[in-house]
């Protein structure tokens, strides 16, 4: 069997945004419909984000990483 990897792109609107008095939490959405395996490169976050903080949810499929 043979993997494919390709590329996409995606555009995460901001969907919501709670804030707190010493932080803020910005949720985004992007919807996408892959075939095989693929890599999804969402949008650069700012360097003040805790990595430990991010979360992605998938739904008929499986993530394998997040980096």
């Amino acid at each position: 069997m043979t993997s494919i990897l390709v590329a996409a792109a995606v555009h995460a609107a901001v969907s919501q945004v709670t804030i707190y008095g010493d932080r803020a939490r910005i949720e985004r959405t992007a919807g996408v419909q892959l075939e095989g395996h693929t890599r999804v490169e969402l949008p650069l976050l700012p360097d003040s984000v805790d990595p430990s903080s991010i979360r992605a949810a998938v739904s008929g499929g499986e993530l394998q990483r997040i980096d």
